[in-house]
């Protein structure tokens, strides 16, 4: 195994060993009260709560008093479907489901330090090779070369993250707040979904995706109606009932917060 790799999968074998010395258990947890609004939807304010991605596979309406239970005769359904609606989440299951007083959405946490084992044994079976590697080893492409069509609108520095973002190879472009990033990321990301390429945009705050996702939406650049569209993480306080919401496409799916 390389160096890169061993070092990342000891770190996450001793964070994991920190988890699990802690008395979590596996547990359902209850997200907030279910309120019916027709055909067996049901609508949850998840303001405030934090789900994972992972977590939103493990819903269950729960009846009055379970919530927190385990091993109870309350009725519990599963759900059949979720979507985001800003800082709600609407769910489906049976349409002989809302005759049950009290209902409570709830998800089952799973053992702890689950994801920390599955991301340590992904990095093990990582290749050698790829962009990871590049970047552990601080290997960096180095400047783009000029595109063929050069995009309008854009300054010159701007014009160079462009095409760092369309050029194939590892860099990185540091752009400090007001420079015009989210300007860049979302003219980039549209032109390469425009493209037939997918796009996978991360950050360590959810309202920069947000942001970002939104000016992509807004100038409409490479999104069929009904596109997909995934985005991970809670939305942020701007996306909340009472705000108005970017024009998502109808396709787009939200998971829960991170």
């Amino acid at each position: 195994m390389p160096d890169w790799r061993g070092e990342v999968a000891g770190t996450l074998q001793a964070w994991l060993a920190a988890i699990e010395s802690t008395d979590g258990h596996p547990h359902r947890r209850p997200l907030g009260p279910a309120v019916p609004t027709g055909d067996g939807w049901f609508t949850v304010d998840l303001r405030g709560a934090t789900t994972g991605p992972d977590e939103l596979d493990a819903l269950r309406l729960v009846g009055a008093h379970a919530e927190g239970g385990e091993g109870t005769d309350a009725p519990t359904f599963g759900v059949i479907e979720a979507v985001h609606e800003g800082g709600r989440l609407r769910v489906r299951a049976g349409a002989h489901v809302a005759w049950v007083p009290g209902l409570v959405l709830t998800t089952h946490t799973g053992p702890p330090g689950r994801l920390v084992h599955s991301l340590r044994e992904r990095i093990r079976r990582l290749s050698g090779t790829g962009l990871a590697a590049e970047l552990a080893a601080g290997r960096t492409a180095g400047a783009p070369a000029a595109l063929d069509q050069e995009p309008e609108g854009l300054s010159d520095g701007r014009r160079e993250a462009y095409a760092a973002c369309l050029s194939p190879g590892l860099r990185l472009v540091w752009a400090p707040p007001g420079t015009g990033a989210t300007t860049v990321l979302a003219r980039a990301a549209g032109d390469l979904v425009a493209a037939g390429r997918r796009v996978l945009l991360v950050s360590g705050v959810n309202r920069a995706v947000d942001d970002a996702l939104e000016a992509v939406l807004a100038s409409g650049a490479g999104f069929e109606p009904g596109g997909p569209t995934l985005t991970s993480g809670s939305p942020s306080p701007a996306w909340w009932p009472g705000a108005t919401p970017p024009s998502r496409p109808s396709g787009s799916r939200s998971s829960g917060g991170c």
